[in-house]
């Protein structure tokens, strides 16, 4: 029965739970019927005619005589009957207990007495012959078996209650057999969403080859080719790392054998390149390490950030770009923070590096997409305990419908913000990933005062430090 049951699909073990369970109730019904409690039926029983006429010949003859008469019935009609005289039997026989109790109950007080006991109806009566004397008779005959009807509705309460017991009994084994697996790739769902890429639930599950079995398996499938496939983007990525490290690097040698060849006061320009350099070292440090900050943010909020300072420098690295540029397009600060009486500077926790990153990227698309020679401003402001970034262009801006759609990943609108010498649509999509793990918040929307597009940056504020 148990390999019969293994070898079923999961819809047919639910359907042989069903009828087991049917089965059963059925069965214990019947058994629950067959061991009927006594005295539960009344039924009205005619008693046969030699008890009737036994009963006629002690009241209207002498003793001795309807003895006589009841000694000619054969044997099987008076087994079991009996006659009492004076607390003696008539034929001097053993009383069986239900005519003995019958017996004890008789009075004058109660002197017919009608009962049922063990599919027996035991009648008893009182009858005075013409000497005056009581005399008990108590016969006792077979009771008809009573309908099922009467039986199922006398009994409807405990058939219930089997039914339940059953049912619940046989409900819940089936339940437990569903739940365990699905439960175990519960928590290894749990697991692979934690970052844990090793998870799997085929050990865990018995091979039963139903479709829970064969969802694992899908599962187990499924998770080794994300482990694969992320593994193989780590070393891509660090390979990725090697060769943008390696130029930086040299490039860096260059800078330090110049230094020897120049004087003092000609290495201002060297001093901006290897300060770029290292920046840009410290860029691809920060994005490398990016997948592993969104799993785990603790990992990148560790630092207290100056904003201020921050946007500062960010709006003159951009502007000191932007001044080689034939049709340059300036960025202005405008810090709306208001000071405090004690002296301390607002800040946020996290890392100075992807705040920079996604600062960066926002600047550098407004700068992109900027027409005119208007600059592109950058608010800092504070609305209760978060501060709010603005920064907003004079471009074309973007259809309201594309708003959510340009923090994705290699998405550019065909629209008037479409350009030739447009980038691979990575740099806001860095921005919204450097953001969520700070617990920020990036969203888009058109000027309403001007044609142009605005950028608004939330972030949670840390506390007040000593400026």
């Amino acid at each position: 029965m148990s390999s019969f049951f293994q070898q079923l699909n999961l819809t047919g073990r639910i359907l042989v739970s069903f009828w087991i369970t049917l089965l059963l109730v059925i069965i214990s019904a019947g058994l629950l019927l067959a061991l009927d409690r006594d005295d539960v039926y009344t039924t009205d029983v005619r008693p046969p005619m030699a008890i009737m006429e036994l009963a006629r010949r002690l009241k209207e003859e002498p003793y001795t005589q309807a003895r006589q008469w009841f000694l000619t019935l054969p044997r099987h009609e008076r087994k079991h009957v009996f006659v009492l005289r004076n607390n003696e039997e008539l034929l001097e026989r053993r009383l069986p207990r239900p005519v003995h109790h019958m017996n004890q109950q008789l009075s004058s007080a109660r002197p017919f007495i009608h009962k049922q006991r063990h599919h027996k109806i035991v009648v008893g009566r009182i009858l005075t012959n013409t000497e005056g004397e009581a005399i008990k008779l108590i016969a006792m005959v077979e009771a008809p078996h009573p309908p099922w009807r009467a039986i199922l509705l006398d009994n409807l309460l405990w058939v219930v209650l089997f039914a339940i017991l059953i049912s619940g009994l046989i409900s819940y084994v089936l339940a437990r057999y569903i739940s365990k697996p699905i439960r175990s790739l519960r928590a290894a769902t749990k697991q692979l969403a934690s970052g844990d890429l090793s998870a799997r639930v085929m050990p865990s599950i018995r091979k039963h080859k139903d479709e829970i079995y064969f969802l694992a398996k899908d599962f187990d499938d499924m998770a080794e080719k994300l482990e694969r496939s992320v593994a193989a983007q780590k070393r891509l990525i660090q390979d990725i790392s090697h060769e943008l490290r390696s130029p930086i690097a040299r490039l860096q040698i260059a800078l330090a054998l110049t230094r020897k060849k120049l004087q003092h006061h000609e290495q201002h320009e060297l001093d901006r390149i290897e300060t770029e350099c290292q920046q840009l070292n410290d860029i691809i440090t920060a994005l490398l390490n990016l997948p592993a900050y969104e799993l785990q943010p603790e990992l990148a909020l560790i630092e207290e950030v100056d904003i201020t300072d921050l946007i500062q420098i960010l709006c003159d690295d951009v502007n000191y770009a932007s001044s080689a540029s034939p049709t340059p397009t300036q960025v202005r600060f405008d810090n709306q923070l208001q000071p405090t009486s004690d002296g301390t500077r607002v800040t946020v926790k996290g890392n100075s590096q992807l705040l920079r990153s996604a600062l960066e990227n926002v600047l550098k698309n407004a700068q992109h997409y900027t027409e005119g020679e208007e600059a592109i401003v950058v608010t800092l402001a504070q609305q209760g305990s978060t501060l709010v970034i603005d920064c907003c262009d004079h471009g074309p801006g973007i259809p309201e419908n594309k708003l959510g759609e340009i923090f994705k990943p290699f998405y550019r609108t065909s629209e008037a913000r479409e350009r030739s010498s447009g980038g691979h649509g990575l740099g806001l999509a860095i921005a919204k990933r450097a953001i969520d793990v700070h617990q920020g918040d990036i969203r888009a929307r058109n000027r309403t005062d001007a044609s142009g597009l605005c950028i608004e940056i939330q972030l949670p504020v840390s506390q007040h430090v000593e400026a």
